[in-house]
């Protein structure tokens, strides 16, 4: 499951955070914490 969602985080990038905020806003705000901490993008926009 960790593994797909990282998929889809690296393929759609920031958009997909975007779509998950619609969906669940804490769980997004987690995992774009997350994967900025990962460096798969950039803190701020990811805010």
């Amino acid at each position: 499951m960790t593994d797909a969602i990282h998929h889809f985080i690296e393929q759609y990038g920031l958009l997909a955070v975007f779509i998950g905020c619609v969906a669940e806003g804490e769980s997004a705000a987690i995992l774009g914490g997350f994967f900025a901490h990962q460096q798969v993008f950039v803190l701020w926009p990811a805010v």
